[in-house]
């Protein structure tokens, strides 16, 4: 499967292919957050925190699983389950909640004393969580593996046995095994961005509009690229790295950090990117699909409400959360 990105453009007069509206399903309440998409099914999340799911072929309603709270913040796939995450009604707790992909049952759930940080990060069958500790859990049973404490703990990223997570300080490491301390690495400011496990790097951003790539190995800097505007983390798509600034999306080399394309600008801070293989970025009025490796336009269309989630891809199809609604995008079938 060829990689592609998608995201949005101003100029629209040489719009390659359209594509097409294939299927709308209206939620019943506002969708927030992301999409996401497993086999023949896809997932999303309402502010009075339900997770639904669809079919991916036709939009047909599967299941819906209602939560205890409100302000979900994912859902995230991964063992053949639904991760997604909750904030009790005082905000200074919440649940991560596990649900079985194929019949909406919930597996197991984690119940949290404070807040959980961003979305959970799947990796090598366990879940990794930021609620106050960093805490693994085996991602089918809910059994806690290890709990770390680490200071001030941000959003998490995971992959290639380290689990990254962002604090005031920087970004620090820890073995995915076992929690062990692996490495730390001292920012400008605050990171803004959750961290991202791309190749042999941990990518981040410095608090101060640069994107920084962190060994795996040991924290050491192995680039630095200034990206004013960045608006969301970074999304590996084939043998790129994408970033999303409010000037475009811009692809990067992740060994190097050389810029490969630029696509844009959007003059936007709408767009948005996310990556299964495929990557997408939406804005307030469009979504464009982009050839991965040369930034090339393939399709776009005109959205009929601003889409301001991340939205979910496979199969060369976008699947676009607006407001109640969640709209697949595809080229039309000849």
């Amino acid at each position: 499967m060829t990689a592609v990105v998608v995201t949005a453009l101003v100029a629209a007069a040489t719009r390659a292919p359209h594509l097409e509206v294939r299927w709308r399903l209206v939620a019943g309440d506002p969708l927030v957050g992301v999409a996401a998409v497993a086999g023949d099914s896809v997932y999303a999340t309402t502010r009075d925190g339900s997770l639904v799911a669809a079919d991916v072929e036709e939009g047909r309603p599967r299941w819906r699983f209602e939560t205890a709270e409100q302000g979900a913040i994912g859902p995230v796939v991964g063992n053949g389950l639904v991760y997604v995450s909750t904030k009790s009604a005082d905000g200074q707790g919440g649940h991560l909640y596990a649900v079985d992909g194929r019949t909406g049952t919930e597996q197991w759930r984690l119940n949290a004393d404070v807040a959980l940080v961003g979305s959970p990060a799947v990796s090598e069958g366990s879940v990794f969580v930021s609620a106050g500790d960093v805490v693994a859990l085996d991602g089918v049973t809910g059994v806690e593996l290890w709990r770390r404490a680490v200071a001030g703990a941000g959003p998490v990223g995971a992959g290639a046995g380290v689990t990254a997570i962002t604090t005031p300080a920087g970004v620090s490491a820890l073995d995915t095994a076992t929690g062990a301390p692996r490495w730390s690495w001292a920012s400008v400011a605050p990171p803004d961005l959750a961290p991202v496990v791309a190749g042999e790097s941990v990518v981040t951003d410095d608090g101060a509009g640069t994107v920084v790539s962190l060994s795996l190995a040991d924290g050491t800097v192995r680039w630095r690229v200034p990206t004013p505007g960045l608006l969301q983390a970074p999304a590996v798509a084939g043998d790129v790295l994408v970033v999303a600034t409010a000037d475009g999306a811009v692809a990067l080399d992740p060994a190097t950090g050389q810029e490969r394309w630029r696509a844009g600008p959007s003059n936007s801070d709408g767009l948005r990117l996310a990556s299964d293989g495929v990557s997408v970025a939406v804005t307030h009025t469009d979504v464009v699909i982009l050839d991965a490796a040369s930034g090339d336009e393939q399709g776009g269309a005109t959205l009929a409400r601003s889409g301001l989630a991340p939205p979910a891809v496979a199969s060369g199809t976008a699947y676009v959360v607006t407001g109640e609604t969640l709209e697949a995008f595809a080229r039309p079938v000849s």
